[in-house]
């Protein structure tokens, strides 16, 4: 062999008692090499086993993955419900909004009949509850039909354009509840 590496190098000189490296004894070449071959299966061994753990870990960043898309999924779905749920609340609080100032707006108007029908002050009648109104109302028939159209007082006697207009009309309440009282 060291006849071979001689020529390769071009040294042309062919003597093995002029090589300068020692030849290992065969046997301690042997262990070399076989000490050699157990540390390279060993160590492939060592990269089976990480490439094992590699796959593990890419496995479970899929898994991971997924279960996140699931989530994302799961959380949008669960949005447009509750974007459906508000815009149906919304729809509710505005009906309920337009049914509550209607209601006021009655309220009002059955009060204005009541200050006017009676000859009270606005703030009497304004502290009058529902049933105390509803009993005003009863002694006094017709007051809300009879007093739909606001004045320039606001009060429901006017003719609409800001004129008092029929004036008769609290003159027919006064007499009505004129009429009741001497008939009572």
């Amino acid at each position: 062999m060291a006849d071979n590496e001689s020529e390769e190098h071009g040294a042309g000189d062919t003597d093995p008692s002029k090589n300068t490296e020692p030849t290992p004894p065969v046997g301690d070449t042997q262990a070399s090499v076989e000490d050699q071959l157990v540390a390279a299966n060993s160590k492939a061994k060592g990269l089976e086993s990480e490439i094992v753990g590699l796959k593990a870990s890419v496995e479970q960043e899929k898994t991971a993955r997924t279960t996140a898309e699931g989530k994302v999924s799961e959380n949008a779905t669960s949005l447009a419900a509750m974007q459906e749920r508000l815009t149906a609340s919304e729809g509710e609080v505005a009906t309920l909004k337009t049914s509550n100032d209607s209601l006021n707006t009655v309220d009002l108007e059955r009060r204005r009949a009541a200050v006017v029908a009676v000859g009270a002050s606005a703030e009497s009648v304004a502290n009058l509850n529902s049933d105390e109104l509803a009993v005003l109302e009863k002694t006094l028939p017709g007051i809300t039909a009879k007093m739909k159209i606001p004045d320039q007082h606001g009060f429901g006697t006017g003719n609409g354009n800001g004129e008092t207009a029929d004036l008769t009309a609290r003159e027919k309440i006064s007499r009505g509840m004129e009429a009741e009282s001497d008939t009572s």
